[in-house]
């Protein structure tokens, strides 16, 4: 950490000369067509905006719960068949069952859910000293089964990015105010996010090779619902939008190169999400590149790769890489969008026997879309 906080000291430092000794150098008219959908730019344009992503959301609860339940015979002395026998018919009475319920079984409980025929083989295979593991992971199956069937998940993301040039003009203010929002037939339901609020610096190297420099820092307020969560266990790319209780930090740098009629950009991202209710804590760093295209004066292409390595164990659930390809249309101070993304690494699953309920009941069972759509529009001056 003492070495991130020396390397931002340094950028700092880089750059707060640099806009010195090229004060007669100016960026308007570069990065005008800089903005992308997933990862960071290197714009320095007032605007204020909404991007809507919509993601169809599958119910992975099944899968999950199957998961979780051959991990806790897998060491046992059960045959192919038994085991699947028996995890089907317990996998059918927790999702009969009230979550009170399935908590307070004990072991003779359990057995009379399993079908006669193979009582034996459990009694022998799976003796009460060696139940502990099954025991502990049947309510969590409970509550996942209890999940709602497929629905349209989607997120709304007002924000905006305010310059304050009598103050310093490379210096902007951002706010975005995440909304996640779900449909199941006619019933549809919003819950708040987590509040972001940011500080960006930009500074622009010259006009003979138009690179940008841009620093800055994130941070979201732990503000988010309980049920918002969902929405980044779909991506992980909105974690920080997203997972309820999180409070993070995210230091980070982005650069570009403007060729007239090719903007090139990257940027990388130190996370830091502390988790202020129940759960874990994890870092990890998020990197991100575009190519923007701009064949006709109204129409720009972006391609975009944007991924993220977790830190540790704790972080492999945020592991994930994403493309996508879409179309943004500049009609003067309004801009809107269109693109497609989808997963090339997904997130790793880990088995519900591994997680805490409360995690089970934020939405672990949802499996990510592979095709997934943003819609944006913003005022930019």
């Amino acid at each position: 950490m003492k070495k991130f906080t020396l390397m931002l000291s340094l950028i700092f430092t880089i750059t707060m000369i640099s806009n010195l000794v090229m004060a007669g150098d100016s960026w308007e008219g570069h990065y005008e067509n800089g903005q992308v959908f997933y990862g960071r730019d290197a714009n320095n344009e007032d605007f204020f905006g909404i991007e809507i992503e919509i993601n169809p959301m599958k119910n992975a609860s099944k899968k999950m719960v199957d998961k979780m339940l051959d991990d806790a015979f897998n060491k046992q002395g059960f045959s192919d068949q038994e085991k699947k026998e028996i995890r089907d018919a317990l996998r059918d009475s927790m999702k009969e069952m009230d979550v009170e319920k399935v908590q307070n079984m004990d072991y003779d409980d359990v057995v009379n859910e399993v079908p006669p025929e193979f009582q034996d083989s459990f009694k022998k295979n799976m003796p009460p000293e060696e139940f502990e593991k099954l025991q502990k992971v049947l309510p969590i199956a409970a509550k996942a089964l209890k999940e709602e069937d497929d629905a349209i998940l989607f997120s709304i993301v007002p924000k905006a990015e305010m310059r304050f040039p009598s103050i310093y003009k490379p210096l902007s203010f951002n706010l975005e105010i995440p909304m996640a929002g779900f449909n199941r037939g006619e019933i549809s339901e919003f819950y708040l996010g987590n509040v972001g609020l940011g500080l960006k610096h930009f500074t622009y190297l010259g006009s003979t090779i138009p690179i940008a420099l841009v620093f800055g820092i994130d941070t979201y307020l732990p503000t988010g619902k309980e049920k918002a969560s969902k929405v980044s266990n779909n991506n992980p790319l909105q974690a920080t939008r997203f997972t309820y209780g999180m409070a993070s930090i995210i230091p980070y740098v982005s650069t570009g190169i403007d060729l007239e009629f090719i903007l090139v950009q990257a940027h990388l991202d130190y996370m830091m999400l502390n988790q202020t209710k129940e759960g874990t804590s994890s870092k990890a760093v998020r990197y991100g590149a575009s190519v923007i295209l701009s064949p006709l004066d109204l129409i720009n292409l972006v391609a975009e790769a944007e991924g993220i390595k977790g830190l540790g164990d704790e972080s492999k659930h945020l592991t994930s890489l994403n493309v996508a390809a879409g179309i943004l249309f500049d009609l003067w101070i309004l801009k809107a969008g269109l693109v497609v993304r989808t997963p090339v690494v997904k997130p790793e699953q880990s088995l519900l026997s591994e997680m805490d309920e409360n995690t089970a009941v934020q939405g672990a069972t949802v499996d990510p879309s592979n095709v997934n759509i943003m819609i944006t529009t913003a005022l930019a001056w």
